[in-house]
């Protein structure tokens, strides 16, 4: 570690710099400010949240239900309108951008919610080419009939990630919930992201099947290098797939530290969360 000294005196930081003693600070990808959300009938839901992700962190974000761990992962792309918010999201000022902006953006994220959202009657190939719909949009990536030859190899690279490329003919109704959501992992691949969000990802998964999918998102995660920011209400899994850990509790953030300096029971001592589903 660094001694102390040097950060403090900015003369012997630059020399240590220039000696390559210091590291360069972790790119800051996401940095919010004074999030604010109320929804008619609840109220505040979200009271002045500040959060920073640096790049290539798995942060998992704790809470009870209802305490706006969904909403803020939203609000930071304006998918819901936050109240007031000064938010920065890979370089941009989220606040600022036009709608053009906002979807170049947004086609930089690659979300992974509970419920899957494929396209039933569509093969599985098919889905995953849909993730290319932000990056090329148009009628060839409706379907791999269409799509031109490097983007259905493209697909088919992604499914061999998530080891499901056997399955690139079936039709997606005809999966499990796993490989549904390890589909759904391929077509956020498919967008190359540069950060990842995941809401509840295993939530409707059995547990040996859940432990399975999010140790493969974690893996995928470190191996593209990207940025994982995920909601979770397995304790087990927050400390056991997460770098960091943020607690939200009554619209603002209680906790936010190391994983591994953290226990299942402090976490629901403190935050009342459920380890169960």
């Amino acid at each position: 570690m660094t001694p102390s000294v040097l950060l403090s005196d900015p003369e012997k930081r630059i020399e240590a710099e220039a000696a390559g003693a210091v590291e360069a600070a972790p790119e800051l990808q996401l940095r919010i400010r004074g999030l604010r959300k109320s929804y008619p009938g609840r109220g505040l839901v979200l009271d002045g949240i500040e959060l920073d992700v640096f790049k290539g962190e798995a942060v998992a974000l704790i809470g009870s239900n209802g305490c706006g761990k969904s909403t803020l992962l939203r609000c930071s792309l304006r998918l819901i309108e936050p109240d007031e918010a000064e938010t920065s999201f890979l370089g941009h000022e989220v606040q600022n951008l036009r709608r053009s902006a906002l979807r170049k953006l947004r086609a930089k994220v690659g979300f992974v919610f509970q419920k899957h959202n494929l396209v039933l009657r569509s093969s599985v190939l098919t889905n995953v080419i849909h993730g290319s719909f932000a990056r090329m949009p148009g009628f060839q990536v409706w379907s791999q009939a269409t799509a031109p030859k490097h983007i259905r190899e493209e697909a088919m690279y992604c499914l061999q990630r998530v080891g499901l490329a056997h399955l690139a003919a079936s039709r997606a109704d005809r999966l499990s919930g796993g490989e549904s959501q390890r589909v759904a992992l391929a077509r956020a691949l498919m967008q190359r992201p540069q950060f990842l969000m995941a809401d509840e990802p295993v939530a409707s998964l059995d547990p040996r099947v859940g432990d399975e999918v999010m140790d493969l998102l974690l893996g995928l995660t470190r191996q593209e290098d990207l940025t994982l920011l995920y909601v979770s209400h397995n304790l087990d899994h927050a400390l056991k797939f997460a770098d960091r850990i943020v607690g939200i509790q009554k619209g603002q953030v209680r906790l936010n530290a190391p994983a591994n300096t953290l226990s299942t029971s402090a976490l629901r001592e403190l935050y009342g969360a459920s380890d169960d589903g």
